[in-house]
């Protein structure tokens, strides 16, 4: 009985893993989201450009960066840590324009997409860093849908808040660009840990929760007495 249980409740997971058909659904779409990959220095930055972002590829006007935010980073008063792993973008790099980067995806034509991301913002007024992060987000070289952080009011630490965008592939790929928009007299606007992924149809949510019902009915078979 126990060993019938534990086969029931292993196959379960292959039934929810398999929901969301073509190749690729689970897969991770965005390369180095965490912006993990390329090492910056502990308390420090790196410029790109002249550095580079594995997965990634830098947008903006001549002369504009943006920068990598190694662990451990500090300055004016407040401390920036990341919101996954230990590295994040920071959009305004030493240019404080409209700079940023842009990534290809595998996406299927027709199918919906969520597009989720960490925004991070200090309150600092008077300082440097200003009091709201602002960033862009552009698919396939649309119009910018804009998203803005306004949190962090009282804390000396950066602070992230999770935003999200739908849309629907029109390709085999799609072109993501998130860009700097807050004003130049702002030189903080920390992104993190962006992920994209399938928003699953009606019919595969039913099968989800199938899934899930099967787990539940395992669960219990297991935990009842013998007969």
């Amino acid at each position: 009985m126990t060993k019938s249980g534990r086969t029931a409740i292993a196959a379960v997971p292959l039934l929810l893993v398999g929901v969301g058909g073509g190749s690729g659904t689970f897969a991770a779409l965005v390369e180095n989201g965490s912006f993990e990959a390329d090492e910056a220095p502990v308390g420090f930055y790196t410029l790109v450009p002249p550095g580079t972002v594995t997965g990634w590829d830098f947008i903006g006007p001549p002369g504009s960066n943006v920068a990598i935010i190694g662990e451990n980073f500090s300055q004016g008063g407040f401390t920036f840590p990341a919101q996954e792993g230990v590295q994040f973008i920071d959009l305004t790099g030493t240019s404080n324009t409209t700079s940023g980067l842009q990534t290809m995806i595998s996406t299927q034509p027709g199918t919906a997409y969520d597009v989720a991301f960490f925004l991070g913002n200090v309150v600092d007024p008077t300082g440097a860093f200003g009091a709201t992060s602002t960033v862009g987000l552009q698919i396939d070289g649309g119009a910018a849908v804009s998203f803005t952080n306004l949190g962090g009011a009282g804390s000396n630490m950066l602070f992230w808040e999770q935003k999200s965008h739908q849309f629907v592939a029109t390709g085999s790929s799609t072109m993501l660009a998130f860009i700097n928009m807050d004003p130049s007299s702002d030189s903080a606007n920390s992104l993190d840990n962006i992920a994209v992924t399938v928003v699953p149809e009606a019919s595969q949510w039913a099968m989800m929760l199938g899934g899930l019902g099967l787990i539940a009915l395992a669960v219990r078979r297991r935990r009842s007495p013998p007969a």
